[in-house]
């Protein structure tokens, strides 16, 4: 059954083999690299029939860390177009991008407490912080929601246009 084909409205899977989104913390100023390139062209030489790339940013203080991808400006999309180019011309495997805004996990944290100037403020919708020890977000009002919803539909526009067969809302 799992290497059977399955079919999702139009997007056909060659097996039910599918890769869940995993962060690599691995990108510069949320541009995938070369890490990620051998990182999901290689699960697609491996055979997985879904590929989902990880939660990626629809702005750049919804970063998880300041190391995870975004999609927010052409240089990230053009990134992207290798990857999903060489996925798709090298391999049977479908991929797909998952679209992000932490809230108020969304931090610089990378293994430490990183001052605003070196950062940005995380946003939620209440002043509840992540943890105890994590400051409290500023509190989004209805414009910045509605603000944040366009990051999302242009986050999208911005998936199809580096070709990916699916975007996923985290």
């Amino acid at each position: 059954m799992l290497y059977s084909k399955i079919k999702f409205r139009n997007l056909e899977l060659k097996n039910r083999w599918v890769m869940s989104p995993m962060c690599m913390y691995s990108a510069e100023n949320g541009v995938p690299n070369d890490f990620h390139f051998v990182h999901y062209g290689s699960r697609a030489q491996g055979g997985t029939g879904l590929i989902i790339v990880e939660a990626t940013g629809v702005v750049p203080e919804g970063r998880i860390t300041n190391k995870c991808t975004g999609i927010w400006n052409d240089e990230q999309v053009e990134a992207f177009q290798k990857i999903v180019k060489f996925v798709h011309e090298n391999s049977e495997s479908k991929i797909g991008i998952q679209l992000a805004h932490a809230g108020r996990k969304a931090s610089t944290w990378n293994g430490k407490q990183i001052s605003l100037e070196e950062g940005w403020e995380t946003v939620a919708p209440s002043p509840i912080a992540y943890h105890e020890s994590e400051r409290i977000p500023h509190v989004l009002s209805t414009e910045e929601i509605k603000s944040l919803i366009q990051s999302f539909r242009d986050a999208a526009k911005r998936s199809i246009n580096a070709g990916f067969d699916l975007v996923e809302i985290h």
